[in-house]
C-alpha cells in the first residue's frame, strides 16, 4: 500500500477483509481518514481513500473505500475480479470487455 500524497509512505500490508463497505488492511503505520491510497495486489491496483486507521496490536487496522481498480491478467487477478464483483460490483475497472 502507498499513500498517494506521500509516496515515501509505502509498506507491505495484509488484506484482512473485502466486503461491500470496502477493504481492511493491516499496516505498520497509521494513515489519516480521507488520505488517498493505492493497494497493489499481484498485478492489480486498487485506488481508494482511508475511512479509518486505528491501532491493533503492532499494526494499524485500516479501512479503505475503494474507488477504482486496474486489474491485471494473471490468475490472481481473475480471483480478485470475482471477489470484487461480488462485494463491490459498482467499482470502476471491473467492467468486462469483449475480446475479438
Amino acid at each position: 500500500m502507498t499513500a498517494l500524497g506521500d509516496r515515501a509512505r509505502s509498506a507491505l500490508g495484509r488484506v484482512t477483509n473485502i466486503s461491500n463497505s470496502g477493504i481492511s488492511v493491516g499496516l505498520p503505520f497509521q494513515l489519516a481518514a480521507g488520505e488517498m491510497v493505492e493497494i497493489e495486489i499481484a498485478d492489480s491496483t486498487l485506488y481508494g481513500h482511508v475511512i479509518y486507521s486505528r491501532p491493533d496490536e503492532s499494526l494499524f487496522h485500516t479501512g479503505i473505500e475503494a474507488n477504482r481498480v486496474a486489474l491485471g491478467a494473471t490468475g490472481v487477478s481473475s480471483v480478485l475480479r470475482r471477489i470484487l464483483t461480488e462485494t463491490l460490483p459498482g467499482i470502476p475497472g471491473l467492467e468486462t470487455t469483449a475480446v475479438r
